[in-house]
């Protein structure tokens, strides 16, 4: 019921329509927005990034309850992708040979990135024709689409978190940014909570804890959120870290590559909670500690980094 009530709210809420004559516009209630060729994209792409995760949520509880669901899903991931080629392919179509020489590293750079799309899109496409369609088999390509996806929207998120900082207070800094986006994405104070990610000889733990031992709200809260984050992670979606930092964390490409090697355990501690990430594989442990790492100087934890 949960995903049937996601999907429908996707699609009402999605932020672009289609008219009588088929044209894609900018859902607005007053003066209509220009648009242009890059926008109808980034819609597209947010569109197949909300469809994504939806997928993955679908398929994380180990089997897929609803396979026509899943199936509805997919085909809007498709169906955006597909658009999303057919509007580059039209915009390129319309420049000169000089342009396209010109422009030719970003476009060979377009092309790579649309047939990796597209090859994810087909192993998913070949899993979900089956009659019963494992959700094993669903989540890596979908976790490999999602990175994707979040790689291509990166830049409009930056865009974003720019647009933030200059209309924020001149004391608007990245770390402040970081701690807004973090409360928005957690749910929980990130004043009235102190993280703590660790490094370890077999990974590390990421530790969330309440300042205030009687502060049953946001220790709740922090439970709530990281044995979500502990099922996020084991299947792959890294989608939580990258709306806190409008990037994708170092170590993330590997973390979902080696997801197979990697142990991510929910842990209850006295005010609050941990998730311990192990593994013995060493390209593995060596993505573990870039992503906590990373961590520890965008959250400025002051964690020892060895």
């Amino acid at each position: 019921m949960k995903s049937a009530f996601l999907l429908a709210i996707i699609l009402v809420t999605a932020g672009v329509g289609f008219g009588q004559d088929g044209k894609m516009g900018t859902a607005t209630t007053g003066k209509a927005k220009v648009v242009g060729a890059h926008d109808l994209v980034v819609a597209h792409e947010r569109n197949a990034q909300a469809f994504t995760k939806l997928l993955l949520e679908m398929a994380s509880g180990g089997n897929i309850a609803d396979v026509g669901l899943a199936r509805s899903a997919f085909a809007e991931i498709k169906r955006s992708v597909a658009k999303m080629d057919e509007i580059r392919s039209g915009h390129i179509a319309k420049m000169d040979a000089a342009m396209r020489e010109k422009m030719k590293p970003m476009l060979d750079g377009m092309a790579a990135t649309s047939a990796a799309l597209n090859s994810q899109i087909d192993a998913l496409d070949t899993v979900l024709k089956s009659d019963t369609p494992a959700a094993t088999a669903v989540e890596a390509p979908a976790a490999a689409l999602l990175l994707r996806l979040n790689a291509l929207l990166a830049p409009e998120e930056k865009d974003m978190a720019d647009a933030m900082v200059k209309q924020s207070p001149p004391s608007m800094d990245h770390h402040t940014m970081v701690m807004k986006n973090g409360e928005k994405a957690m749910g929980f104070s990130q004043t009235a909570t102190t993280h703590h990610f660790l490094m370890m000889k077999d990974g590390g733990a990421i530790q969330v804890e309440a300042n205030d031992s009687t502060d049953a709200a946001n220790r709740d809260m922090i439970r709530k959120h990281l044995a979500e984050i502990a099922k996020q992670f084991k299947n792959g979606d890294f989608s939580t870290p990258f709306s806190v930092h409008s990037q994708v964390p170092n170590g993330v490409p590997d973390l979902q590559r080696l997801k197979g090697k990697i142990t991510y355990t929910y842990e209850e501690i006295a005010n609050g909670a941990r998730v311990r990430i192990t593994s013995n594989d060493h390209d593995a442990l060596a993505a573990i500690h870039a992503f906590l790492k990373f961590q520890i100087e965008d959250h400025q934890t002051g964690d020892p980094m060895n």
